[in-house]
């Protein structure tokens, strides 16, 4: 029982408790995401890494952003970035929260289904001699 207590409570090895846990795997979706725009951004030089740091008290959450830097050869924080890199990290995550939230809401699967739609609409107007596979 007392493992169990550790584990919701953050009082293990890693200092971390459940709900930042699954905040974590979430996050971790979310930084994927965000590195596939900031490498786009950045011509490759940036990547998101969430911080090795263990989470604990004070400003450590387990939640860190730090980013790999192709130019430098390592990793650093997300703090010794300039401000138009910073605009342009913010500008990745945002994007990258609104992707993973679209796909854990259904809105991917939403779009293929009216893309579906739109097609089987289409492709029935071209049968029907319509002229055409545009929607009218």
């Amino acid at each position: 029982m007392s493992t169990l207590v550790a584990a919701f409570t953050g009082n293990n090895p890693a200092k971390m408790g459940l709900e930042r846990y699954v905040l974590r795997a979430y996050f971790t979706r979310v930084l994927e995401q965000g590195t596939l725009r900031l490498q786009e951004l950045t011509r490759g030089r940036y990547a998101f890494r969430l911080s090795d740091d263990q989470g604990g008290t004070g400003n450590h959450t387990g939640l860190e952003i730090d980013v790999y830097d192709d130019q430098v050869g390592g990793t650093r924080s997300v703090q010794t970035l300039s401000g138009g890199e910073s605009f342009i990290a913010a500008l990745s995550l945002a994007l990258a929260l609104g992707e993973v939230i679209q796909e854990e809401s259904g809105g991917i699967a939403s779009m293929l289904c009216l893309w579906m739609r739109l097609w089987l609409a289409g492709s029935r107007q071209s049968d029907d001699g319509a002229g055409g596979a545009g929607i009218h």
